[in-house]
């Protein structure tokens, strides 16, 4: 086995230490298996060259024994130290040699050196495109369990809550009204904020929502439609067709079992309530000399 030398404290070798740490690596196993995976790579690419003594990767093959300090007995040709008076092989009288301070360049394999250098460049690379794989890995598999973790939620609440927070019920309101003017209209000292939301050609489809003042929370969703029963210049009933389609919007919100129910309901003259599931749903019809005012109010029993 060729030996090595530290250039950090020039303590000689015959092997190194593993680089990292176990312990670390273990609690990367166990904790996260991909990170342990590249550690382990890591820890295992190349030659084992952290120094015994210091810890430092600093070790680099040597070309020699000469710095090693020995000579051959000149009696029994063993190994001793060169400053020996006596070889402790034959016990024979050897003359001590003087020791030889070498520079630590002088036993150094320079080829050696190089070819360890571009090893660890080569493992730095592949750590890197190891980490950066693992990195996108990662961060698409979170963003997806998050998105599966917070559908779950929605369906959760959705399940047991009759009306989620106010911002949430306006949201969900307008996109599937498909509501292109949507306002939120302030409250004031007596009530909560008032979503809005008007549609048709003579604006005569209005959609509310009415909040808990302060508390973020549905008072009430109304659905009104301002019938037209003369012409004066809007045309007779204008924008029912806009009408009928956010009464079938209605209806698959807070009440799908009841869906047909309640659209012939908002077309009648007929005051009634229905209810359906966790909402109650009350139709009030008001008849006027031109207009008649048709409404729903929705409410959490």
């Amino acid at each position: 086995m060729s030996k090595l030398v530290c250039n950090n404290c020039k303590n000689i070798s015959e092997q190194g230490l593993m680089k990292g740490n176990g312990w670390i690596e273990i609690i990367l196993w166990l904790a996260y298996v991909i990170p342990g995976v590249i550690y382990s790579i890591w820890r295992r690419t190349g030659e084992k060259t952290v120094c015994l003594y210091c810890k430092k990767d600093k070790l680099v093959p040597v070309k020699s024994d000469s710095h090693s300090g020995l000579r051959d007995c000149e009696w029994c040709a063993e190994p001793i130290k060169r400053e020996a008076k006596i070889c402790k092989h034959c016990k024979k009288e050897v003359e001590p040699l003087p020791i030889i301070e070498e520079s630590i360049s002088d036993f150094i394999d320079i080829s050696d050196a190089a070819d360890e250098s571009a090893k660890k460049r080569l493992n730095r690379r592949l750590i890197i495109v190891l980490s950066v794989i693992f990195v996108v890995f990662f961060m698409s598999y979170s963003e997806k369990q998050f998105n599966q973790y917070a559908a779950k939620q929605e369906a959760l609440t959705d399940k047991n809550i009759p009306f989620q927070s106010f911002r949430h019920e306006y949201r969900k309101v307008t996109k599937s009204i498909n509501c292109q003017n949507p306002k939120i209209i302030k409250g004031s000292s007596f009530s909560g904020e008032l979503y809005s939301c008007i549609g048709g050609a003579s604006e005569t489809v209005k959609f509310f929502i009415n909040e808990k003042k302060g508390t973020n929370k549905v008072r009430n969703v109304k659905l009104m439609w301002n019938d037209w029963t003369k012409n004066l210049g809007e045309g007779m009933h204008a924008d029912e067709e806009l009408a009928s389609k956010w009464v079938s919007v209605v209806a698959k919100l807070y009440a799908p079992d009841k869906s047909d129910e309640l659209i012939s309901t908002f077309f009648s003259s007929q005051e009634k309530v229905i209810k359906s599931g966790k909402y109650s749903i009350e139709y009030n019809y008001h008849k006027g000399p031109a207009i008649d005012e048709r409404l729903f109010i929705i409410t959490a029993k």
